[in-house]
């Protein structure tokens, strides 16, 4: 995996909150469905900009809280010092070599998250350093700022538009499609539902064997089997036995 991203996630997890939003928006006409998006994002973008105002610190507060959970355990974590800034984390048979001037741990997880991991954090810590200093500028409230700097500008309405000599396009004609309409998002093959799939069991009426069914049954016809009959009614607790009078 490359370490010029910053994220050490691997799933497409944007995508997936995207299309949950506009879960409701796709299911209209076109143009219907551009403006609410467009709506969306327009307000999205704004309440962004405005919630940055209020961040005191150069990193996001979201990093910084991810930051405390990498480093949740750095307290079981001894530091050697190597050479400058070069050091080692040990826990038991358990070391990593951590350089601060790198931003490097061969864990990996400070190299692909761009946020110093348990090992980093707690030699940041031995050297009294703040962690905060060592996460990538890409986390900064700069780069979010620039992420969210494009204009998205309001558009009139239709009771605004310029009225033209062309006839006025009507909409197709509505047609019942067979079958219940998806809203679902169709799922590639190799993604798992989540669900157990048991494979179904054909067993022939004709001969009672497996493996294939009734219609195309070449075998002989067969009695069935009787089965016990089943005792009526609801079936009777265990009385306890009567207690023993004390003599």
């Amino acid at each position: 995996m490359s370490t010029r991203y910053a994220c050490e996630a691997v799933e497409n997890g944007i995508s997936e909150c995207f299309n949950s939003i506009i879960v409701d928006a796709r299911k209209k006409p076109l143009i219907t469905m551009l403006e609410e998006i467009r709506i969306y994002i327009m307000d999205r973008f704004a309440h962004m900009i405005e919630e940055s105002t209020r961040w005191n610190t150069r990193i996001c507060p979201a990093v910084l809280k991810k930051m405390k959970l990498f480093g949740k355990n750095m307290r079981f974590w001894l530091i050697i010092h190597s050479q400058q800034h070069v050091f080692e984390a040990r826990r038991g048979c358990d070391s990593y070599m951590v350089d601060l001037d790198g931003r490097h741990c061969t864990c990996r997880l400070w190299d692909l998250a761009g946020i110093p991991c348990v090992h980093a954090i707690a030699t940041i810590n031995y050297i009294h350093q703040t962690p905060d200093e060592y996460i990538d500028d890409m986390f900064s409230k700069e780069q979010f700022l620039k992420c969210y700097s494009a204009n998205i500008s309001p558009v009139n309405g239709s009771n605004l538009w310029p009225q033209t000599e062309y006839i006025k396009p009507l909409p197709p004609v509505s047609r019942r499609i067979p079958g219940r309409p998806k809203v679902n998002r169709r799922r590639h093959v190799s993604e798992n539902d989540g669900r157990v799939h048991t494979p179904r069991t054909i067993r022939c009426g004709k001969c009672f064997e497996y493996d294939h069914n009734q219609k195309g049954c070449k075998n002989a016809t067969r009695e069935p089997i009787p089965m016990p009959p089943k005792k009526k009614g609801r079936p009777r607790k265990e009385q306890d036995e009567p207690n023993k009078s004390i003599m």
